[in-house]
């Protein structure tokens, strides 16, 4: 933990705040007061205020990846479950990286099970498809999966069989059985028409 005395600079501030992973508004709030009383002139008030305020503002939105860990176990069993708890999320716009990629295929996956229009448009799972899974065989392969049958609803499909190609390349990786029958049972529907 990292304690501030009478008379810390700027300078000093932002390497033990960056050494702190949580920064709470009150703890602000009571810095700011803080720093207030050691501050011999009132001319650091608007550099103090704009201070707390990137602090707040730089703060990016992070959830623990158990409810992501419950959303999988519950898929399967009870997709409205799932669903309720994708839609438990707080602010999900603001998620980055492999919450926002995982956020968007478990969605996907939750209205699909659940009969929803999910696939009507590729807005969401576009950005599992595109997101670099790294070593994660098994959601990439999913998420090509998803990706190609929302282009083949919207009648693009060539665009289709690219992301059944990719699916299926991830999943051999993954050896996924369950998912590999159901991309090429979708190849096979694409190669019908």
């Amino acid at each position: 933990m990292c304690y501030f005395s009478r008379g810390l600079f700027p300078c000093q501030i932002s390497r033990c705040v960056f050494q702190e992973k949580e920064i709470s508004l009150i703890w602000l709030v009571r810095f700011f007061l803080h720093g207030m009383h050691s501050v011999v002139s009132r001319s650091y008030i608007p550099i103090w205020l704009l201070f707390a305020f990137c602090m707040v503002a730089c703060t990016t939105f992070q959830l623990k990846d158990d409810i992501f860990v419950s959303v999988e176990e519950c898929m399967e069993v009870s997709p409205d479950s799932a669903l309720h708890l994708l839609n438990s999320i707080e602010h999900p716009e603001k998620l980055r990286g492999k919450q926002a990629a995982h956020y968007a295929l478990l969605m996907t996956l939750a209205r699909d099970k659940n009969y929803l229009d999910s696939l009507q448009s590729d807005s969401l799972i576009s950005i599992a498809a595109k997101y670099d899974w790294k070593d994660d065989n098994a959601e990439a392969g999913k998420s090509w999966y998803y990706y190609g049958k929302v282009l083949a609803l919207k009648k693009q499909y060539s665009d289709a069989m690219v992301a059944y190609r990719k699916s299926l390349e991830y999943l051999e990786k993954a050896q996924r059985h369950k998912m590999l029958g159901l991309v090429w049972e979708h190849v096979g529907y694409l190669n019908a028409t």
